[in-house]
């Protein structure tokens, strides 16, 4: 039972549950991101693992020892879970030293000698690479090293378990990418579980050995970062994890290899699912824009089709394309740029495996738009 449990978790703001039924585990040295936009029940679900919101009903264990229990009368008080939390703002004290600040958690503790909290600020220091930094003042420090100073008062209390809540959105972007690494690194090393809140999608699938999206307050879709990007299960995570083409499509019936027959409208395609489907339900298939390939003739692929070029967009390490098949617009994403110039009609096709229905058109949340 070592690491955090948390079981049929429910918690209501009036009659709206804001967290409903949510239940998942994180093991030592795992980091594990909640991801959702806002008002999904993310922080909420945070706040209750770290003691700040009563749940309604639901049982939240770390190694074996409950903290919370509505049902038993089980309440643990912040301050004495032994969790580390690191904010969105950094929250330091501007009228104190770096040292201070990490230390202050000890201080209050009141039952460590000067000399211990000494020893402990200048390791979590070192570990979070701020050693030589004792005397400063927060605002003698960049952005980047007040939330290394939050870290390090995270961890000066050795906690049995990490929270963070959107640590690095104030961050600027270069700075945020080196921190994400350094952040995961330091926790990994130190094998303490840890919980990440975040509304960036990129960010929770770098950071994360599991991902858990979250949609209007329950779990959409749990697991590693590759397997909800490669088979997401439903239009709402195609959606939010990455970018992705949405093609209304009517269910012809399966081949002889299990896949699904579906006319899309440039032709028949074969696609994947993780669910059955009746003949002529509508459906939405999900098609990544990496995935679509250029192929030398319309015969030369499966699921092949004619497309025109609308528009080529320069990004740095890819060339994004917008093309024109059967009256519909999809997003086209190239390390290298195609032969086929503005206007000019070219073949391309879709592996099957990459072409997954994620729902029926009416009721799984889609639009008119493509992408």
């Amino acid at each position: 039972m070592s690491g955090l449990h948390v079981e049929n978790l429910v918690k209501r703001f009036g009659a709206a549950n804001a967290i409903d039924d949510v239940s998942f585990s994180v093991g030592p040295g795992e980091f594990v991101s909640l991801l959702g936009p806002s008002g999904c029940g993310k922080t909420t679900t945070l706040r209750c693992i770290a003691g700040f919101e009563h749940p309604d009903s639901g049982v939240i264990s770390v190694n074996g020892d409950v903290i919370t229990n509505p049902q038993a009368g089980i309440f643990i008080p912040p301050n004495r879970r032994h969790f580390g939390m690191v904010f969105q703002s950094y929250a330091v004290w501007p009228h104190m030293t770096v040292l201070e600040n990490v230390g202050y958690p000890l201080k209050v503790a009141g039952r460590f000698s000067r000399t211990e909290i000494e020893h402990r600020v200048h390791d979590k220091l070192r570990i979070v690479g701020l050693a030589g930094y004792e005397g400063r003042y927060p605002t003698q420090l960049s952005g980047g090293q007040q939330q290394r100073v939050a870290l390090a008062r995270a961890l000066v209390m050795e906690p049995k378990v990490l929270l963070f809540d959107e640590p690095l959105s104030n961050l600027d972007a270069k700075l945020r990418e080196r921190m994400r690494f350094e952040l995961i690194e330091i926790q990994s090393g130190l094998g303490i579980p840890a919980v990440y809140v975040t509304h960036d999608q990129s960010e929770a699938m770098v950071m994360s050995k599991r991902v858990i999206v979250m949609q209007a307050g329950s779990i959409a879709q749990q697991g590693a970062p590759e397997d909800i990007y490669s088979a997401p299960n439903s239009r709402f995570v195609a959606d939010f994890i990455g970018s992705s083409n949405f093609i209304d499509a009517e269910i012809i019936g399966e081949d002889e290899n299990g896949l699904w027959k579906a006319r899309a409208p440039w032709g028949d395609i074969s696609c994947t699912s993780l669910r059955s489907y009746p003949v002529g339900a509508r459906v939405v298939v999900a098609v990544r824009p990496e995935r679509i390939e250029v192929t030398p003739s319309p015969l030369a692929a499966v699921n092949a089709f004619k497309a025109s070029v609308k528009s080529r967009f320069f990004l740095g390490p890819f060339l994004e394309y917008f093309i024109e098949a059967g009256g519909q617009t999809l997003r086209m994403q190239r390390t290298s740029a195609i032969s086929a110039g503005l206007g000019d009609t070219f073949a391309a096709g879709i592996d099957p495996v990459h072409c997954q229905i994620v729902g029926l058109a009416e009721t799984d949340g889609a639009t008119n738009a493509s992408y």
